[in-house]
């Protein structure tokens, strides 16, 4: 089983939270486990949006930093 530990900060408040996500973890088990249903995530490094329902471990590096962020509406258009 593939195991990773990411670093999840979240863009409003700054807070750092290490977690380990297991093979089939998707960006939205991981937000709805730090309480942020609403946030999507997002690498650091080239601030690639990761896919809400697709397994993470595959596409992330083991202590790899995730932004979680507010997605913005402009103009009707998210």
């Amino acid at each position: 089983m593939i195991q990773k530990t990411l670093l999840v900060v979240n863009a409003q408040t700054g807070q750092e939270t290490r977690l380990r996500a297991t093979e089939g973890t998707t960006p939205s088990d991981i937000a709805a486990h730090l309480g942020l249903n609403d946030y999507r995530l997002a690498r650091v490094r080239d601030r690639q949006v990761l896919p809400a329902d697709r397994d993470v471990t595959p596409v992330v590096q083991d202590g790899e930093r995730l932004f979680a962020f507010m997605p913005m509406e402009v103009g009707g258009l998210e």
